[in-house]
């Protein structure tokens, strides 16, 4: 009964819909079975074998090609590797390394390295050659990355000694016109790792600081200029912080508002010395909760709008319907058309909506309107990297290799351009049977969702 149990489990698979890499662990599992009980048995279960063997031939057919192109996919990323490897190596020899600008230097390790992660899957034994090839030829670029480094913290070190020495003089004058020329030439030396900036930076402004504050202690005002330069900074604080009450569009009107603070408080002297961090920290605070508000504030506005095209698709989808089924009305025709020229909508969502409305009486059959729908979940599931349906594993990875094939492979928009331009695609489209859409609209806003999160 255990052998002729292994051979329905196997023929059963010959008609499975299973994604062909778990169909293929599946068919692997039953075989390993088969071997474990079989053992000793001689030809007792011949018959059995035979049957169980060409049902796992029949089978594995679907397997074949998912992973035949599994390893067109993986080849192709090797190439691309290999070419970004070649590439890079040129640069290298190419460069006119004492007029480098450094700042495109360190962009460009920074895209190359992205880039090589995004080239994948590879197989491991093949792309062993080209990854120590890409280690050495990046390892080089950035030892006159390095040297650069080295070089200009260098000099902001030798600009802190000056800065040390200025700050123990007695003439605070001639200290004062040494401060302002110091910190002059720091700004003018280059790129210098973030790190070993900030430590030096933190020992020079305080040199410059010290030598500033001898300067104001000579002042019989400095101590009234502190207080007074503190109940500023604390009123404008205080009104900052007033406008994180606010939300949507009052929050986003208030950032010009914002701004004037900054100014002011930028423009503000001195603080007491012991009390200026805190009131600098509590500033900042007020300044990143803001921004971060902000950004909310602008992704709900941003998603409200997108929600509302997608709900007059709905209900054009509807009159469709209707024109299709010869049941005519103007005056749906006519609020439609009122609602979609709403100026508060996305300007390229009304526009794709106006079209399709214009040509409404020429829409697409339900199936064409359908496989274009279930493409455009296809593609933003890809984008979003996410999961298809079992049944659409086949067509998602299809829909790659014809992409490779027709150099379309890297996408050059930018990830929100992608989302944005399959939205008023999907906008585009004609109506379907309503319960087929909303099981489709489900997928490819779930995948929205889920890259607009990131």
């Amino acid at each position: 009964p255990k052998m002729e149990s292994l051979v329905e489990q196997m023929q059963a698979l010959q008609t499975s819909d299973m994604a062909p890499d778990a169909l293929a662990a599946k068919i692997q599992r039953l075989q390993a079975d088969w071997k474990s009980f079989s053992k000793g048995s001689g030809d007792q279960f011949q018959g059995l074998w035979e049957q169980f063997n060409a049902a796992a031939q029949e089978a594995y057919e679907p397997c074949k090609a998912y992973f035949e192109q599994l390893s067109e996919l993986r080849q192709h990323y090797l190439k691309q590797r290999e070419l970004l490897v070649s590439q890079l190596e040129s640069y290298l020899a190419e460069h006119d390394w004492e007029k480098a600008d450094w700042s495109a230097v360190e962009q460009l390790l920074r895209a190359s390295k992205n880039q090589w992660r995004e080239l994948s899957p590879v197989d491991r034994g093949a792309a062993k050659a080209s990854q120590k090839a890409f280690d050495q030829v990046l390892a080089n670029i950035q030892a006159y990355l390095d040297a650069e480094y080295d070089k200009n913290i260098a000099l902001k070190k030798s600009l802190l000694v000056e800065a040390e020495q200025a700050a123990t003089s007695d003439d605070v004058r001639s200290a004062v016109e040494k401060a302002k020329q110091l910190q002059s030439q720091w700004k003018a030396v280059g790129i210098v790792r973030r790190r070993d900036d900030q430590k030096v930076w933190k020992q020079f402004r305080a040199q410059c600081d010290a030598i500033f504050e001898k300067r104001q202690l000579q002042s019989d005002n400095f101590k009234a200029e502190l207080d007074a330069n503190k109940g500023l900074a604390e009123a404008i604080i205080e009104k900052a912080e007033s406008l994180l009450l606010l939300e949507g569009a009052e929050l986003l009107s208030a950032q010009a508002t914002l701004q004037q603070y900054k100014s002011d408080y930028a423009e503000l002297g001195a603080l007491p010395r012991a009390l200026s961090g805190a009131i600098e920290q509590r500033f900042q605070q007020v300044l990143q909760s803001f921004e971060q508000r902000c950004y909310m504030a602008k992704h709900q506005q941003q998603e409200q709008r997108w929600e509302q095209l997608f709900s007059l698709g709905e209900q054009l989808a509807s009159y469709e319907r209707e024109l299709v089924s010869g049941t005519e009305n103007n005056e749906v025709a006519e609020s439609l058309e009122q609602l979609i020229v709403d100026k508060s909508l996305l300007s390229e969502g009304r526009k794709v909506l106006q079209k399709r409305l214009s040509e409404a009486a020429k829409v697409a059959s339900p199936d064409q309107s359908e496989a274009a729908l279930k493409e455009l979940c296809l593609r933003m599931e890809i984008l979003a990297d996410v999961e298809s349906p079992a049944d659409e594993q086949a067509a998602r990875m299809a829909y790659q290799v014809e992409r490779l094939q027709k150099g379309l492979g890297q996408a050059s928009q930018m990830k929100a351009d992608q989302i944005d331009a399959l939205s008023c695609l999907w906008l585009a489209e004609g109506y379907v049977d309503e319960s087929v859409y909303q099981g489709l609209f489900k997928r490819f806003d779930a995948a929205r969702q889920q890259m607009m999160s990131k």
